[in-house]
């Protein structure tokens, strides 16, 4: 029967406004298998409007793909992408999907997406696959963080600009090692690094880096004590990854720690070009030529 031409025929010209009416419920085990197993929403997408259990012509489609969330317009109305088409949405246009899909990147930020629209879009989630997830300038709780990454499909990263992960339950900022536990895919992360990074810290956090998998690992504004012999280590061992670490000008870098720093640059730099990408390290008391020589090391290494 799989080969017989008429039986392919007849399901390719399936005309859903002659099915008959079903009574029984949807079957259980099938409803099941829809919303944990298909990350693809193309293939959900052809497959709710082709099969009798989920779809009839008079029936909205049940899931709204959000893909790479664009950016406010002057009247305030959400620019998203669904494939080709562009819809322009305010945020009770949000309330009314009943399960919104998230792909692409997802950016959370006050201009991109504001709270508004987040908890929007939130409250109606059905699945997330996003690959990129940019939170900047405002806060999200930790159960929230954990909803959008639940599909363990993220590889890009970025907590910047002040916006920080909250524990609700005692209102306080997630650190950056219990963060990088639950990205263990992760390829590219960004982060604000407001913490003292004791040695003892940083080794902590160099066993939730995977060298195989991560590829730009960047800690900006680092504003306390940071053990960098401890990390530089790390950085010699596993020089695949392009790191970069940025000290914030408002961090008290004691005299040894500058000349350890400055050491550390001058022997990227009297390596030259390399086949692995050299570290990216600024500092409040750095050689500005130093500086300018590490960049031109990294874009002849992007170029080849």
């Amino acid at each position: 029967m799989e080969n017989d031409p008429k039986l392919h025929n007849a399901f390719l010209k399936f005309d859903p406004s002659t099915a008959v009416k079903q009574d029984f419920p949807y079957p259980s085990s099938i409803m099941y298998y829809i919303k944990t197993c298909q990350k693809e929403f193309e293939f959900y997408y052809k497959f709710v409007k082709t099969c009798k259990y989920f779809y009839s012509p008079t029936d909205p489609v049940p899931c709204f793909y959000l893909g790479n969330v664009v950016h406010l317009n002057p009247g305030q109305k959400l620019i998203i992408r669904v494939f080709t088409q562009i819809y322009h949405l305010l945020p009770d246009d949000l309330k009314k999907i009943k399960k919104i899909w998230l792909m692409g990147d997802f950016r959370v930020t006050p201009v991109s997406l504001p709270l508004r629209y987040y908890s929007c879009i939130l409250n109606n989630l059905f699945l997330s696959n996003i690959h990129g997830l940019l939170i900047s300038k405002q806060n999200i709780s930790f159960n929230d963080f954990q909803l959008l990454i639940s599909s363990k499909t993220l590889t890009k990263l970025s907590i910047v600009a002040g916006a920080s992960v909250m524990d609700e339950s005692d209102n306080t900022r997630v650190k950056l090692d219990k963060i990088l536990e639950c990205v263990p895919n992760i390829h590219s992360f960004t982060f604000d690094f407001p913490d003292a990074g004791t040695a003892k810290y940083v080794k902590k956090i160099m066993t939730l880096i995977n060298p195989l998998k991560m590829n730009h690992f960047v800690l900006r504004n680092i504003i306390k004590p940071f053990d960098f012999e401890t990390f530089s280590a790390f950085m010699k061992i596993n020089p695949k990854i392009l790191y970069q670490l940025n000290f914030s000008n408002d961090c008290p870098l004691p005299r040894e720690c500058i000349q350890k720093l400055q050491a550390f640059v001058d022997e990227i730099i009297a390596n030259g070009e390399s086949e692995n990408p050299p570290p990216q390290i600024s500092f409040p008391g750095s050689n500005e030529e130093a500086q300018k020589t590490l960049k031109v090391l990294l874009k002849k290494y992007k170029n080849r």
